[in-house]
């Protein structure tokens, strides 16, 4: 399909951290001091050097009268076809039986070059739950998943790589949710996890979770509503004693208590020092809550969360929340207006009344006495309004288009990294927003948004070369409107400096909404300056 030449809509808005932190650390950005080894604590592509990649979908239903409908879909950025497997597990519960492990499934896989494809795992396995294993002899693939039921839809990158430890700092047990962790073993050997929860009223370790069996090349699903008292909202450790494993957490709620949605999110196999969410909302009906949790058993972490507003000449800065969060505890902050969000009393610090209505912004997490934590962004929409909003860009202001806002609920994780090239996979019938986030202190990032569908790459209008100022954000509304190809395809976003993107969308129907981190593929994975200590 040749890709046609679309309308351009350049919203950039300001982003620009509070002057009490200017003294902090004014240098130029150095790669040799800064760049990451090994993999983060979230998903990434491979990379350069690598003989090829491997994929974990492990959140999703497999048969037609499922909860969360899995789809994959596979992106590759390679410029020779990207051939590999997926390899299907699936388990049916049997009621007084328990699991029952279904023999996997094996499924070929050829990806043309620039292009993606997308299948149901139902259609490998027909069963209540699905999970896949996916590898490809290309290291410039990226994996992610859709999960579609009746309370709405749900996406989010696959995990990248297994690990004896899974943390989701957000999650709710709330009465009108139902969460399941899906834990997968795809490997030789059996698996044994713990599984504890911090709440309200402190660290919680049902018996019923300590040493739960994950057999070897199993997929075991974990009902957590049915155990653990409810709770607005409480953050999980999976951590295992032997073996290694890859969790996702699947949230619906019902719409009951007036929050209807379903959420698919992967957790974090290790703590960080930074998480940086790019999509910080100010419309009507939206609230916004961050859960820090700390992992560890020993040590206090001291931590600030940091909003950065748009357009900050104008509008000022906000003091920083400090938190103080003891051992495997957590604390929320919680900005909006709060209608139907799952708000913990206890545990919350309600930061509307400090952050300005109406203004958008970038919330980055960090701790200060290098005690790694975890951070969680839960997004709620409960009305359908539109927002129009005017952004300053370095060139001057800009209108900024609007999209419907419809009912919806999504879990995200930040970014404990920047890179230099990232990949967001986008899907027909969402109205979706690209936000790039340059965290750096004093370095000015030049950044381009390519299309590429079909084989064909292309500039996504005059997004090319486009200039984002030290501690500002790009944001960019109604792809669907500036990409009218009716297919699946993915943004490569390709900088000069390291940045951050996240996306957003918004599939057509009554509620559905899904934030999510873009995936670095083959650029560097640094730590931007304004995180370095």
């Amino acid at each position: 399909m040749r890709i046609p030449r679309w309308p351009a809509i350049i919203i950039l808005l300001a982003c620009l951290g509070g002057l009490i932190w200017l003294d902090q650390r004014v240098a130029d950005y150095d790669h040799s001091a800064i760049v990451v080894e090994g993999k983060p604590a979230f998903p990434v592509a491979a990379g350069e050097g690598s003989l090829g990649s491997t994929w974990y979908c492990t959140g999703g239903t497999g048969d037609t009268a499922g909860i969360a409908d899995q789809v994959v879909t596979i992106a590759s950025a390679d410029l020779v076809p990207a051939v590999g497997s997926a390899t299907v597990f699936g388990t049916q519960l049997i009621e007084g039986v328990g699991p029952v492990f279904v023999t996997p499934e094996i499924r070929a896989i050829e990806v043309a070059p620039n292009s993606v494809m997308t299948f149901a795992l139902g259609e490998v396995l027909n069963v209540e739950y699905v999970a896949a294993l996916l590898e490809f002899d290309s290291a410039s693939v990226v994996v992610t998943h859709t999960v579609t039921g009746p309370a709405g839809v749900g996406a989010s990158p696959c995990a990248s790589n297994a690990s004896s430890n899974w943390y989701f700092a957000g999650g709710t047990t709330a009465r009108d949710a139902l969460q399941l962790l899906l834990v997968f073993n795809p490997f030789a050997d059996d698996a044994v996890v713990d599984i504890t929860f911090a709440t309200d009223d402190g660290a919680r370790a049902p018996q019923v979770f300590d040493g739960v069996p994950v057999p070897a090349r199993s997929l075991v699903p974990i009902d957590v509503t049915e155990v653990v008292a409810r709770w607005p909202q409480l953050s999980t450790s999976v951590e295992a004693r032997t073996g290694r494993v890859v969790v996702d957490r699947l949230v619906r709620f019902d719409g009951s208590e007036g929050l209807a949605g379903l959420s698919v999110a992967t957790g974090s196999p290790e703590a960080a020092e930074v998480w940086v969410f790019p999509v910080g909302l100010a419309e009507p009906g939206v609230t916004q809550s961050y859960s820090v949790f700390n992992p560890s058993f020993e040590e206090t972490a001291e931590v600030d969360v940091e909003v950065r507003l748009d357009s900050p000449e104008t509008n000022g800065a906000v003091e920083p929340f400090e938190l103080s969060i003891a051992p495997r505890r957590r604390v929320i902050v919680e900005i909006g207006d709060g209608a139907f969000h799952p708000s913990s009393a206890n545990a919350t610090i309600t930061g509307t009344a400090r952050v300005p209505a109406g203004i958008g912004h970038t919330v980055t997490v960090r701790t200060f006495n290098q005690v790694p934590i975890v951070a969680e962004q839960l997004t709620t929409a409960v009305d359908a309004n539109s927002v129009a909003t005017e952004a300053e860009t370095t060139e001057g202001p800009v209108a900024a288009s609007t999209a419907p806002l419809r009912g919806g609920v999504t879990f995200a994780t930040g970014a404990p990294v920047g890179s230099t090239r990232q990949l967001l996979v986008v899907h027909p019938g969402t109205s979706t927003s690209l936000t790039i986030a340059n965290p750096s202190l004093s370095t000015i990032a030049r950044v381009s948004v390519v299309v590429v569908a079909d084989g064909a790459a292309q500039a996504l209008g005059e997004f090319t070369d486009i200039e984002i100022g030290a501690q500002r954000r790009l944001v960019i509304n109604n792809l669907d409107e500036l990409v009218p190809i009716g297919e699946t395809y993915f943004l490569m976003v390709e900088s000069s400096a390291p940045v951050i993107a996240q996306g957003m969308a918004r599939p057509e129907g009554p509620t559905g909404m899904n934030t999510f981190v873009a995936t670095p593929v083959g650029g560097e994975l640094v730590v931007p300056d304004f995180f370095a200590q």
